[in-house]
């Protein structure tokens, strides 16, 4: 038996578990994540060849060496362990070393689309029709005042379920607009988890994003998106009360000072530190007097993946989050617009929106310490890669 072609198959089995695993379980995933990193070991070993990294996991790799760096010239030590975030981008490294046929890249993502859609059936009846929980209830986070109505999967916040749900979506978008009308069929059930998180940051994120796919679609879709998605809006408003009072609640000064709040704490942080910031996770600590005296409702983050990047780690720490968001979105487009094959079109398409969504949503949330989040990002652009190499190689040979 061959042994590169036994090591790609089994690989693609743990494809077919991460893709399960993606909103069941976050322990899953990374359980997942561990056997790859095993996988990725042994093809070293077997290949002799380490190939070294790929400039997508560079980027990454920057954006945490300098964050360590912060929490080493300030001198806090401990966190600097913190970088163990990098972690989650490692899926875009590992399943981008295994090339995967077409046919094992499409039974990965219907089985990402169905599990996704059938979470949410499974939510709603949860919540509906009293159907028993699973180990969680699918719309309460404990000890998170957070509403029991809004949808929070299996991780325990409204907002890395509306992220996550949010990638899942604009992927089978990509890919029913550019790849196979099909896919579409999974979208009402998708839309129902990403309006059910609540999550108005990324119902900005996914809007933009949306546009953005439609403008690459065709000029015809591009205008007919300027009068479908107010048209959504609006029919969401009318028939849904929590969707309505989400809406509603953007335009409230209560929500919005709030932000202010803890933008001027970030502002008036990189002021004092303008080159280093304040250091990798000091953010919070600075927030904890102003939490205690009522100031503000948490110490968790800034309210803004700018701002926090700004604040921990000043002027480079911004310029780094910025310029690895223009390269994933600028790389993406550009490979696609040349790209004759229209699976890998549609994926790439999918995740240059994808960071379009990302950088909206990062105005007003803090999104790239999520887990969950980027665990699916980059699990999608492993997919990619993945895809990619086995395209190249099968032309090659012909």
């Amino acid at each position: 038996m061959n042994d590169k072609n036994y090591l790609n198959k089994k690989f693609s089995y743990l494809l077919y578990l991460g893709a399960f695993s993606s909103c069941i379980s976050i322990a899953g995933s990374n359980g997942v994540l561990a056997f790859m990193c095993l996988f990725f070991v042994l093809d070293i070993y077997r290949t002799r060849n380490w190939k070294g990294s790929n400039l997508d996991f560079s980027v990454f790799t920057a954006i945490y060496s300098w964050k360590a760096f912060t929490a080493l010239i300030k001198g806090f030590y401990a966190e600097i362990i913190e970088v163990r975030e990098l972690w989650d981008k490692l899926p875009s490294l590992l399943i981008g070393r295994f090339p995967m046929s077409k046919e094992i890249i499409l039974r990965t993502l219907h089985l990402l689309f169905v599990t996704n859609s059938l979470l949410v059936v499974y939510a709603l009846l949860q919540r509906y029709a009293d159907f028993p929980e699973l180990y969680q209830k699918l719309f309460f986070a404990q000890n998170l005042d957070v509403g029991k109505w809004r949808m929070i999967g299996y991780f325990g916040h409204p907002l890395h379920y509306g992220g996550f749900i949010s990638i899942v979506i604009l992927s089978c978008v990509s890919l029913s607009l550019f790849y196979k009308r099909y896919f579409a069929y999974y979208l009402p059930f998708l839309l129902a988890g990403v309006v059910l998180s609540g999550s108005r940051s990324y119902f900005l994120g996914i809007t933009i994003a949306v546009f953005v796919l439609s403008f690459f679609k065709s000029k015809r879709t591009f205008v007919a998106s300027f009068f479908l998605i107010p048209a959504s809006f609006g029919i969401g408003t009318l028939l849904l009360p929590y969707f309505r009072e989400r809406l509603v609640r953007v335009f409230e000064m209560k929500d919005l000072d709030v932000r202010f709040k803890f933008w001027k704490v970030a502002w008036d942080s990189f002021l004092e530190n303008p080159i280093f910031g304040v250091g990798y996770e000091q953010f919070s600590k600075i927030l904890e007097p102003l939490y205690k005296v009522g100031y503000i409702p948490h110490t968790a983050h800034a309210h803004s993946l700018y701002m926090q990047e700004l604040a921990e780690g000043g002027f480079v720490g911004l310029a780094l989050m910025l310029a690895m968001l223009v390269y994933f979105i600028s790389k993406y487009i550009k490979f696609s617009i040349h790209e004759e094959d229209t699976l890998l079109k549609a994926l790439f398409l999918g995740l240059s929106v994808t960071f379009v969504n990302i950088a909206f949503a990062g105005i007003f949330e803090y999104n790239f310490g999520a887990a969950v989040v980027w665990i699916q990002l980059t699990f999608m652009m492993g997919l990619t890669e993945s895809y990619r190499k086995w395209l190249s190689r099968s032309n090659a040979q012909h």
